[in-house]
């Protein structure tokens, strides 16, 4: 049964309430997650110094019982059979003060990490409640990054063989991702396994989300050329952070667990090297978050100032309300079109004239004549007074649709076909052979809510006017499972040259 509802009483807004609509750039969010875990970490070491430092160098508070002595993080003993897992490296006594050089940490690895900012309380519990900034936009971004994978692979752009790599890791990604926040659940001097297996998790999941991201911009054979980065400059570089990456992370995840598996770091994580003052384990784990945590911020900077935004859109069908027209039952919505449109009434057939985007306001530009299928344009206002028969059009009448023509380019709006939805500088004038093309030249042009949208016959998508800076070969084919009703981007204003 559907459900009616009471007629509104509030003016509504401008732009209706069927739709919500948002462009953003994927890589700002995966930006976010980098800053939230940068954040974090300079968050628990200010933590750590005022509040952790103190508490661990004191020892246990006095007048502490001695059966309680050895609870907490005071459960080191000179007595490997009292001390938590033999620890007596440090030749501590239950109930003694420690630092940072003789931490639990210290005494299983041989050296310290930024971990060890958060293991104890109450650094621990805090910090805990700022992770979710880190985990969740990471998340976000592993679930956005799949549907932009998806939509790539639909355009031809990428292998089958990559889409199904991504399929696969995806989930496992963002489970690993939610699960990192065990080492705040596992205590690091109670269960330091379980604790490196949450982070064994998330260096999987990092390493991961780095590779397969390295992989996209070589498959689809992406250059920058605002930074002096050609096609083959990308590959180079991305093909050596690529194995560099490879080759440091297996040995770090290696490392990893062996540590949830033997309870202490390898033996060769002790190594002297050239490095004054640092151990080959604390090598490693430098160079890790160099490949995994430093880089990917300037390649994700990179990518979000050059790729083109995501854009989602959020809608609803309108609501039957009280003293509307028509019996509703179960079955209305399924004999009711989805979009209200009606045939045009005006006769756009005669003269000339302009469209217009009700999305950007710009108008469609139809070029010059030339030899070759030249893009069809979007332009503003400032050359549409300046260059006035650029924009003209006319509308000849095939059956129920439309061939769209230019004035100055004397070619034809041409649709394409559906392998060029979404993708920039698709959207052609082209010279008509008859018989040959017709299909890829007619348009079905309808009225919706006081203008038009115009749907290709050939690709079967909307025309699709973007936002106010998208001019130039910025115009789109937008897929025609997307409904023209109450979304502004499909249409369009077509008003008669003066």
């Amino acid at each position: 049964m559907a459900v009616v509802t009471a007629r509104p009483t509030n003016a509504p807004a401008p732009e209706g309430g069927n739709s919500y609509q948002i462009t953003f750039p994927i890589e700002q969010v995966r930006l976010y997650a980098y800053f939230f875990f940068v954040t974090l970490c300079g968050f628990a070491m200010i933590l750590f110094n005022i509040l952790v430092k103190p508490l661990i160098a004191a020892g246990a508070p006095e007048g502490t019982p001695i059966e309680r002595l050895g609870c907490g993080y005071f459960n080191r003993d000179s007595d490997p059979a009292k001390s938590y897992f033999g620890m007596t490296k440090f030749g501590l006594n239950f109930g003694e003060g420690f630092d940072l050089e003789t931490s639990h940490l210290t005494e299983l690895f041989g050296f310290t990490n930024v971990c060890v900012y958060w293991d104890y309380e109450p650094a621990r519990q805090i910090v805990a409640m700022y992770f979710p900034l880190f985990e969740y936009s990471l998340a976000i971004y592993v679930f956005l990054d799949f549907i932009n994978t998806m939509l790539t692979y639909k355009r031809g752009e990428l292998p089958e063989w990559y889409w199904t790599l991504v399929k696969c890791v995806t989930p496992f990604n963002i489970l690993l991702i939610a699960w990192f926040r065990m080492i705040f659940v596992f205590v690091a001097y109670n269960q330091p396994h379980f604790h490196s297996g949450a982070f064994l998790g998330m260096q999987i999941a990092l390493f991961s989300v780095a590779v397969t991201n390295t992989w996209y911009v070589i498959l689809t054979g992406q250059s920058y050329p605002t930074i002096g980065l050609s096609k083959g400059k990308t590959a180079i570089l991305a093909h050596t952070y690529l194995i560099c990456n490879v080759a440091v992370s297996a040995v770090k995840m290696y490392s990893t667990a062996y540590i949830v598996k033997n309870i202490h770091g390898p033996s060769y994580y002790l190594l002297p090297t050239p490095i004054p003052g640092m151990c080959l384990g604390q090598v490693i784990d430098l160079f890790w978050m160099i490949f995994n945590a430093i880089i990917p911020i300037f390649v994700s900077y990179t990518r979000r100032n050059n790729e083109d935004p995501l854009t989602i859109k959020f809608s609803i069908p309108t609501p039957i309300y009280d003293g509307d027209d028509g019996q509703t039952s179960e079955t209305t919505s399924l004999v009711q079109p989805e979009t209200p449109t009606v045939p045009v009434e005006d006769d756009i057939t005669s003269g000339y004239h302009y469209i217009q985007s009700v999305s950007s306001k710009n108008y469609v530009n139809g070029r010059n004549s030339a030899p070759k299928n030249n893009q069809v344009y979007l332009s503003n206002d400032s050359t549409y007074v300046a260059y006035p028969k650029y924009f003209q059009w006319t509308f000849e009448k095939v059956g129920d649709m439309y061939m769209i023509k230019s004035l100055t380019s004397d070619k034809y709006l041409d649709g394409r076909n559906p392998q060029r939805i979404g993708q920039l500088g698709m959207v052609l004038v082209t010279a008509w052979t008859p018989g040959y093309n017709d299909m890829y030249l007619l348009w079905t042009v309808e009225k919706v809510d006081g203008n038009y949208f115009l749907k290709s016959k050939s690709s079967g998508a909307y025309l699709d006017g973007r936002n106010p800076e998208h001019t130039g070969a910025q115009i789109l084919l937008t897929a025609g499972d997307r409904s023209p009703n109450g979304d502004r981007y499909l249409q369009w204003v077509i008003e008669p040259k003066p």
